[in-house]
C-alpha cells in the first residue's frame, strides 16, 4: 500500500506507555502507532484516535525515544470534536501539526465484501499522503 519508494517505517509500537515494544512484540488486533519517513518527514499515525487519554501517552513515548515529529495523523471512526481537539492540544504545545481522519463504519469490517477492505485502506493511504 505505502510502496513509495521515498517511505520507510521507522518504528511501530503499542500506545501502552513501553517505547521499547518493537514490532516483532505489536498485537496489530488492538491500536498502534507508526513512525514513517516520508519524502524526509516524519510522520506518526495514531489508530486509537479514538481515545483521548492517548494523545499524552503517544507525546510520552515520542519524547522518551527522541524523535522529532512533522505531522501527526490520528485515525478516528467516530467524530468526536474533543478527540481531535485533544490531539491537537497536546501536540500542538510542542510544535506539531496534527490532522484527524474520519473512517466512518471501518469498524465493522468484518461486513465488508470480499476485496472493499484492501480498497478502502488505499484510498486512505492516498488521502494521508495527499494531506502531507
Amino acid at each position: 500500500m505505502l510502496s513509495h519508494k521515498s517511505c520507510q517505517v521507522v518504528k511501530i509500537f503499542q500506545p501502552n506507555g513501553n517505547e521499547d515494544s518493537g514490532s516483532s512484540s505489536v498485537d496489530f488486533g488492538k491500536d498502534i502507532c507508526v513512525l514513517l519517513d516520508y519524502c524526509g518527514k516524519t510522520v506518526l499515525i495514531v489508530s486509537g484516535g479514538d481515545y483521548t487519554q492517548l494523545a499524552s501517552i503517544v507525546l510520552d513515548i515520542i519524547v522518551k525515544i527522541s524523535v522529532r515529529i512533522d505531522v501527526v495523523f490520528a485515525a478516528m471512526r467516530f467524530m468526536y470534536p474533543s478527540v481531535g481537539d485533544e490531539y491537537r492540544k497536546v501536540f500542538g504545545e510542542q510544535g506539531i501539526q496534527v490532522k484527524s481522519i474520519f473512517k466512518p463504519g471501518c469498524k465493522r469490517v468484518h461486513e465488508f465484501p470480499e476485496g472493499a477492505l484492501d480498497w478502502v485502506d488505499s484510498l486512505w493511504a492516498k488521502q494521508l499522503i495527499a494531506e502531507l
